[in-house]
């Protein structure tokens, strides 16, 4: 396997593959230095040597050449050229944040003021999150906290109790307050058919050694038959009350950002299905059973790369046939080329080019999920699996 395609994989093991793409592209670009900067016409104006105007018109003069030497012009969409710090990595970000501001504040007081729980519950989770700089990592407010929860318990909904889980750090140390009304068992009894919050269960209840918890909540996983963690389901939870008026600039600088925190996002499972699925245990025909019926599952019903790619590995240390193991990794590496090919242009990614592209292809990802949106790329773009599975991923733009 090709060098780069190893290390993207070990990237994507942790996040949507489109998440990490997107965030290195789009959210921590560095501007690339052009031929030639545009130099101001007219000629100097003369001032007396030694005098004061002329010692404040060197420092001018000095100081223009520096800012020169420093900035570079950087194409963003519906905006023209735009002189950036060159020094900067979110120089552009900076500047799309001062731009966009006002945008996102009427869509997320639109997510807020909803009459769709989804829409509501992605609003609270959003606040504080867009116009970081990219930075996604700040907590949530204590009153958009108990709001979501208060949401959640009252709405009957799994994907919003959800957003009540991840927002309560329930999946790893659980905060008090509100955040006491949310608990696994309460997802996996609102969505009972879904293997994600019986996995969380089954993590939950190794990490407590608790061995016949593991194995009761393992074996629901197993005959679940869908497999949902709606960590990355918030934009197409947003995306109903996106305002009409929005520019593309400025729907592509939020999808990035919303993707940014979906990856930042835990995952439910926290790998217990490869420590369940290992060693002597597997021997058991129970065992055996219920890991590979959670491997088919991951394989024919994940809605990102890296469920299709767990599956996989899970199935080929279950003995599936090597035949059938190897087509489904030329499948995953294939999907993740049309997935770079569909990504925006790493050295202009604000471009309206870049833009374009990037919302046509998260229009897409929104409607179906991740697997569903590649899988109709690979196929739009009428290209061989087996060509494209082959195809470095540097050379796949």
């Amino acid at each position: 396997m090709h060098g780069a395609r190893k290390k993207w994989i070990a990237a994507a093991t942790g996040s949507a593959a489109l998440a990490v793409i997107v965030a290195g592209a789009m959210l921590r670009h560095r501007p690339r230095a052009p031929a030639g900067l545009p130099v101001a016409s007219g000629a100097p104006r003369a001032h007396p040597p030694g005098s004061r105007a002329a010692s404040t018109a060197a420092e001018a003069r000095n100081a223009t050449r520096t800012a020169r030497t420093d900035a570079v012009e950087v194409e963003i969409c519906g905006r023209g050229k735009v002189l950036l710090d060159r020094s900067d990595d979110f120089a552009a970000i900076r500047f799309l944040e001062a731009t966009t501001k006002p945008a996102w504040e009427r869509w997320l007081a639109a997510m807020l003021n909803s009459d769709d729980t989804r829409a509501r519950a992605a609003g609270l989770l959003l606040q504080g999150k867009i116009g970081n700089g990219g930075l996604v990592g700040n907590l949530m407010t204590e009153q958009s906290r108990d709001e979501l929860v208060q949401l959640a318990a009252g709405a009957g909904d799994p994907a919003v109790y959800a957003m009540a889980v991840y927002a309560c750090g329930t999946l790893s140390v659980p905060l008090g307050g509100s955040c006491s009304r949310i608990s696994l068992s309460a997802w996996a009894a609102l969505d009972p058919g879904n293997a994600v919050p019986w996995l969380a269960l089954a993590a939950a209840a190794r990490s407590s050694h608790d061995v016949a918890g593991e194995a009761v909540a393992f074996a629901r996983a197993a005959s679940a038959d869908s497999f949902q963690a709606y960590n990355f389901s918030l934009l197409a939870f947003a995306e109903p009350e996106l305002p009409k008026e929005t520019t593309p600039l400025e729907r592509a600088y939020f999808s990035a950002g919303i993707m940014g925190v979906m990856a930042a996002l835990p995952s439910p499972g926290n790998g217990v299905e490869s420590k369940h699925c290992s060693g002597d245990s597997t021997q058991h025909p129970a065992v055996h059973q219920g890991c590979s019926a959670l491997a088919e599952l991951m394989v024919s019903k994940g809605t990102t790369v890296v469920d299709l790619s767990v599956g996989t590995n899970l199935g080929e240390r279950l003995g599936w046939p090597k035949p059938r193991v190897e087509a489904l990794r030329q499948e995953r590496d294939a999907l993740m080329g049309a997935i770079v090919q569909a990504a925006p242009d790493s050295k202009d990614p604000w471009s309206c080019k870049s833009v374009a592209r990037h919302n046509a292809y998260m229009g897409r990802f929104t409607a179906l999920g991740e697997v569903a949106a590649a899988r109709e790329a690979l196929e739009r773009s009428g290209e061989d699996v087996l060509e494209v599975s082959r195809r470095p991923l540097d050379a796949s733009r």
